[in-house]
C-alpha cells in the first residue's frame, strides 16, 4: 500500500504510470519523486519505507510468509534508494 502526495511517478515494466494514495507497489516497480513529490510505502509486515522529494527507490524484491507454520521469516530486499542532494 501507498500514500502519496504531490509528483510520485512509477515505473512499471515498460508503463509510466502516476500513484496516488492506495496504490498498490510490485516487486521491480522503480519509484520516482518529484520537486513536490513524497511516498510512504507500507508492506504486508508493517515494514514502511519514506520517500522524500526528489528521489528514486527500487523495490527489487519482497517476500512475506505472513506468519504460516514452518514459513521463513519475513524479508524484503531493496536497493538504490538515493535522495538528491538538496540546492545550496
Amino acid at each position: 500500500m501507498l500514500t502519496a502526495g504531490g509528483d510520485v511517478l512509477v515505473l512499471r515494466g515498460s508503463q509510466i504510470l502516476r500513484l496516488s494514495s492506495g496504490a498498490a507497489i510490485e516487486s521491480g516497480d522503480q519509484i520516482h519523486t518529484g520537486t513536490d513529490g513524497k511516498a510512504l510505502i507500507v508492506f504486508t509486515d508493517s515494514g514502511l519505507i519514506w520517500i522524500r522529494s526528489n528521489s528514486d527507490f527500487v523495490v527489487d524484491e519482497y517476500s512475506y510468509a505472513n506468519g504460516r507454520a514452518g514459513a521463513s521469516r519475513p524479508s524484503s530486499a531493496c536497493s538504490r534508494a538515493a535522495r538528491a542532494p538538496s540546492p545550496a
